[in-house]
C-alpha cells in the first residue's frame, strides 16, 4: 500500500481562503439585499420607512 503525501503550499493555502471568505461575504450581501427588497416590497416601497445605516428612521 502506498503513503499519499499530500502539501499545500501557502499560496494555495492563502488562494483556499480567498474563496471561502470571498463566498461568505458574497452570500452574506446577497441575503441582506434579498431581505430589503422584501421589506420594501411589503412596506409598499415607501424608502423613508427604512433605517438608514446607524438604525435611525429618516
Amino acid at each position: 500500500m502506498e503513503k499519499l503525501i499530500l502539501y499545500i503550499d501557502p499560496g494555495s493555502g492563502s488562494f483556499l481562503f480567498q474563496i471561502i471568505i470571498g463566498g461568505i461575504l458574497s452570500t452574506w450581501f446577497f441575503l441582506k439585499t434579498f431581505w430589503t427588497r422584501i421589506k420594501l416590497f411589503f412596506i409598499g416601497n415607501n424608502a423613508d420607512k427604512l433605517p438608514d445605516d446607524n438604525g435611525n428612521a429618516r
